[in-house]
């Protein structure tokens, strides 16, 4: 087998940066610096899972469950194969996820094209507007985290402090705020998706009002909200709940609205203006047309506008002596956005499709010792320095969200003081009384 594809990767943004040089020169992707990427080396593939690559928790927990359900001497003998036959255990290792991505033309005037085209994109590309920040940040952040309790100490190693303390919160809409919810949604003609992405920004803003109540509404900046985005359905036309990599997405920007405005007229608008923007990303084959017309937004720009981007972290994070000396954009620098986005939203959708059906019967054991049965599932990103990330789920009963953020940057009490205008905002009767309109 050749070389895999994360290697024909290092190749080609080789010969656009670095002319001819030796591809194992790239110290920023070199296999020395394997810890980074958690490499796993064969003598044919190489694997890795690299910070971008999340596993479908739903899809891993039915078969956790599955194998639970296992007689003991069945489990037994499986585990037995699988650690004395390096052939199984290999085969079981998942792929990195460039494998998974079509190869550009292997012409490498095509190739070189194609680069050269990203680069062009990055340079001219009009990034979001300048934001208000997250109000839910201290007043002066935490000069270094804090030591983690030592509940696990007899199997964990609590000598070292990480960069950054992780905090959540999570929630629940229920009974009015979900009737609400689908109503407002239904006849503005968005997504629940939508609604839930605006319901975020909307608390977003309350929260800055309140934190600074003086600011005219000239000067007030509007909410930008980023959001991870799965490429490869852009890219394949598939994408299996497997593994995916995720890409983070120009976000969504919405104008800055008071709440003494209604709340009907303001919602509405609002989630139209989301709707909009979030409709370039649904996963659909496009016309050259409207990739022309896209341009640096166009989702088939996420893999490699993410490569570019990863490759200039690295590069401006590494020590001194672990940097490279290599300028991706050459003389024509990228255009960032004046600020960071205001918090990072994803929405989920409805989880109970995503769901396993249960197998077992829990009444009946049948004689055996244990019996599982997967009921759900809580799960977080970690954050990095200054992410407030709010995660939206649900299902016909009832609207989640879940949030990771960091400690360090972001006050806990004011976290939870956001939560209470989340779960808050919907749970009235918004049709009893007229107020003045929007």
């Amino acid at each position: 087998m050749g070389r895999p594809a994360k290697w024909q990767t290092n190749i080609l943004m080789q010969q656009i940066v670095a002319g001819n040089r030796n591809p194992r020169s790239l110290h920023w992707l070199d296999l020395r610096k394997a810890e980074r990427y958690n490499w796993q080396r064969s003598n044919d593939r190489v694997y890795y899972r690299p910070l971008g690559v999340v596993e479908s928790l739903f899809d891993a927990d039915g078969k956790i469950a599955e194998i639970l359900n296992m007689d003991g001497n069945e489990l037994d003998e499986m585990l037995g194969n699988l650690f004395t036959n390096e052939h199984e255990l290999r085969a079981r290792l998942p792929l990195a996820q460039e494998a998974f991505y079509p190869l550009r033309s292997q012409n490498k005037a095509r190739e070189r094209w194609h680069w050269l085209l990203t680069r062009v994109l990055r340079h001219v590309r009009h990034p979001p507007p300048a934001a208000f920040q997250n109000p839910l940040r201290r007043q002066k952040p935490l000069a270094e985290a804090r030591p983690l309790p030592p509940t696990y100490r007899d199997v964990l190693d609590y000598s070292q402090t990480p960069p950054l303390n992780s905090g959540r919160i999570s929630g629940d809409l229920y009974g009015r705020s979900v009737q609400n919810m689908r109503k407002l949604c239904k006849e503005a003609g968005f997504s629940i998706g939508s609604g839930l992405f605006t319901l975020v920004s909307m608390a977003m803003m309350e929260m800055e009002e309140r934190r600074n109540p003086d600011v005219s509404m000239a000067q007030r900046l509007p909410f930008v909200g980023s959001f991870p985005v799965n490429p490869r359905p852009f890219l394949t036309g598939e994408s299996p709940n497997g593994s995916c990599m995720l890409a983070f997405s120009d976000g969504v920007t919405l104008p800055f609205l008071p709440h003494d405005l209604d709340f009907v007229g303001r919602f509405k608008l609002l989630g139209r203006l989301a709707h909009r923007q979030l409709r370039q990303y649904q996963k659909r084959k496009r016309s050259l047309e409207e990739e022309i017309h896209l341009g640096s937004r166009s989702p088939s720009q996420l893999i490699p506008a993410l490569f570019c981007s990863t490759t200039e972290r690295m590069e401006n994070r590494a020590d001194a002596e672990a940097k490279a000396g290599i300028n991706v954009q050459g003389s024509l620098p990228a255009k960032a956005s004046p600020t960071l986005a205001t918090c990072g939203i994803s929405s989920v959708g409805d989880i109970s499709v995503l769901m396993t059906p249960p197998k077992v019967n829990l009444s009946n054991l049948g004689g055996k010792d244990l019996v599982a049965e997967f009921k759900g599932i809580s799960s977080l990103v970690r954050p990095r320095d200054g992410e407030f990330l709010v995660g939206a789920y649900g299902d016909s009963k009832h609207l989640s969200f879940a949030v990771s953020y960091d400690a360090n940057a972001i006050d806990p009490a004011k976290a939870e003081e956001w939560k209470m205008v989340m779960e808050s905002l919907l749970d009235r009767d918004l049709f009893a009384v007229t107020q003045a309109k929007l």
